[in-house]
């Protein structure tokens, strides 16, 4: 229970990667905000994590707008007494060709992966300031922040964005004991993979990138909330201005094994 009397919030914390961050920061005693666009799936994380003895709730939040974060911040730490943990995972992607990216394509990416991340920092790390106590911010980004595939380019800028801030803001405000950090995963088993495998040409797709994998499978969301978990725990008391790559080795490998 290394985690017992915080107050966290995760942003996207209703499916996924986010909600397995929500179960382990409730395991390890945090009371649990979960922020999530669909008002169904982040009542149902709430409720579950009830049900286990965690104080948790869920609120609606879009994180594309920056009025919805700045409510949550408010509304979390007026609701708890204090907050001292963010999560900025909400984010969303999608495969398209350049050419056929529309402004409107390239504007949802960055507002909800990049604008979000920064407004999600702000406020946190205002209620910080307000409070004049340490905080610790942690940014979901990607192994496309330092390696991608084509046809993800919004992505791609967006999560290497969210790494880059990552930095500036633990070097504007490491002195004021805030620590920020981010977690880049690589393929994890969440919807948008079980979509992908699911596909009419979804074995091939899984084949190849287990191959090309150095432990030769996909994360599991809760591989990935135990990086995040950890780096809001005093063990990582040293740790800020840090990209944490989860990924299983993908992009450690040189060449493709095939």
């Amino acid at each position: 229970m290394r985690l017992t009397g915080k107050n966290a919030v995760v942003t996207g914390g209703g499916s996924g990667i986010g909600r397995a961050i929500a179960e382990r920061l409730g395991e390890e005693g945090a009371a649990v905000v979960i922020a999530e666009i669909d008002p169904t799936t982040g009542d149902q994380t709430a409720r579950s994590l009830s049900e286990r003895g965690v104080h948790a709730m869920s609120i609606p939040t879009d994180v594309s707008r920056p009025e919805e974060l700045k409510r949550l911040v408010e509304q979390a730490s007026s609701t708890l007494g204090t907050l001292d943990i963010f999560i900025n995972n909400a984010g969303i992607n999608f495969l398209k060709p350049m050419v056929e990216t529309s402004v409107e394509d390239w504007e949802r990416v960055i507002g909800t992966d990049l604008r979000g991340t920064f407004f999600g920092c702000k406020y946190a790390i205002e209620q910080f300031l307000r409070q004049r106590s340490a905080g610790c911010v942690i940014n979901i980004s990607s192994v496309h922040s330092v390696a991608t595939i084509p046809e993800t380019a919004p992505y791609a800028a967006a999560k290497g964005g969210v790494s880059q801030l990552t930095k500036s803001l633990a070097i504007e405000f490491g002195l004021r004991g805030i620590r920020v950090n981010a977690v880049c995963p690589g393929a994890t088993a969440t919807r948008i993979w079980e979509e992908l495998t699911s596909s009419a040409d979804g074995e091939r797709i899984v084949q190849h990138w287990r191959r090309n994998i150095a432990i030769g499978r996909e994360a599991r969301p809760r591989e990935i909330a135990n990086a995040v978990v950890w780096l809001c725990t005093e063990e990582a008391s040293y740790i800020t201005g840090a990209n944490f790559i989860v990924d299983g080795g993908m992009t450690a490998m040189l060449a493709h094994r095939e």
